[in-house]
């Protein structure tokens, strides 16, 4: 089968998605392509001979289901949603401090960009011919719908070379990288005043924004890749705003890092491949694994089952055969 991957759903120009969605793009591709499928990445252009991808931003989700009804009933369009999003309850409950990459954004217009995002995803979802989610909780809260959902989980697609090929001293103690938000800051500040060598790499950080080659390069360096999430769990939330990074656990673990993780209880089919501490133990987690030098041994043998236990091949395939099956009975 033909998966076409839509970059740009038309409705807004070209967007930063570009370079943002990225390693998703790359990561659906290898993943579909793993499974053994054809697979193209386009800026606009959805095809008719294709199962059309699109992620789940919708500007304009009016025009963006006009612009499908028509394919559709001209030329036979068939389309899909991926959803990366933790989304629950009309709300991306993680995005306290946006995913729209304005700081001086009021807390209004974030609610109302954010309720904007799920409302659009809903909409277009009625139209769609199905939706993959890559967090479990956003799969059960949309499961039951006209339109049959999916949990999709992320696993190892392969991409990352030997160990032969990315030899690298391991000159960083502790690695981080994702946007800095004030729970994020506040363990990072801990650790570092714990004594910890700790590098941070990504929006907000000295470092912002790097390639994906010099990551690569400075998770090779790495001893221990730490995992925080966005916000901690407050007793007025109402959902729990943790989850799992997929895309980091996956470069984390693909490359032999040993992964210490804040605890997350709810989407975190990776528990079993990382270390986990209670946020106030995770400085003294780090250096025991460190001083004792169980990063060394714990990473490539974590690495390893998760490679040959989350291989897409396993985990994946059966799914994207259920998408294809449901869709050949739904057009006889």
């Amino acid at each position: 089968m033909w998966f076409n991957i839509v970059m740009n759903n038309g409705t807004g120009g070209p967007p930063a998605t570009y370079v943002n969605a990225a390693p998703l793009a790359l990561y659906l591709r290898t993943m579909l392509s793993a499974c053994g499928h054809d697979v193209t990445i386009v800026p606009t252009q959805a095809h008719a001979g294709a199962i059309n991808l699109f992620f789940e931003g919708f500007n304009d989700p009016q025009e963006f289901r006009q612009r499908m009804q028509t394919y559709r009933r001209e030329h036979g369009l068939r389309f899909g949603i991926v959803a990366t999003e933790l989304m629950i309850d009309n709300t991306i409950p993680y995005a306290r401090d946006g995913i729209t990459y304005q700081q001086d954004i009021s807390a209004a217009d974030r609610s109302a960009f954010l309720a904007h995002r799920v409302h659009a995803f809903e909409s277009v979802m009625e139209e769609a011919d199905f939706v993959w989610c890559w967090l479990e909780r956003t799969a059960q809260w949309y499961q039951g719908r006209k339109t049959p959902v999916w949990f999709l989980p992320v696993g190892y697609a392969g991409g990352a070379p030997g160990p032969d090929l990315r030899r690298s001293p391991k000159d960083i103690e502790v690695l981080h990288f994702g946007k800095l938000t004030p729970h994020r800051i506040s363990l990072l500040e801990g650790m570092q005043n714990a004594g910890l060598d700790v590098t941070a790499i990504g929006p907000g950080s000295s470092w912002g924004w790097v390639p994906e080659y010099m990551m690569q390069s400075l998770i090779d360096r790495s001893k221990i890749g730490l995992n925080l999430t966005l916000h901690s769990f407050a007793p007025e939330d109402r959902i729990d705003p943790r989850f799992a990074s997929c895309m980091r656990m996956v470069e984390w673990l693909s490359r032999d890092v040993l992964v210490l993780s804040e605890e997350i209880p709810l989407d975190n089919p990776y528990h079993r491949y990382i270390a986990s501490a209670p946020v106030d133990d995770l400085a003294n987690m780090a250096r025991h694994l460190l001083q004792s030098g169980l990063w060394r041994t714990l990473g490539p043998a974590n690495g390893a089952r998760f490679r040959a236990e989350m291989d897409v091949t396993r985990i994946c395939k059966p799914l994207v055969d259920a998408t294809l099956t449901h869709m050949e009975l739904r057009k006889s």
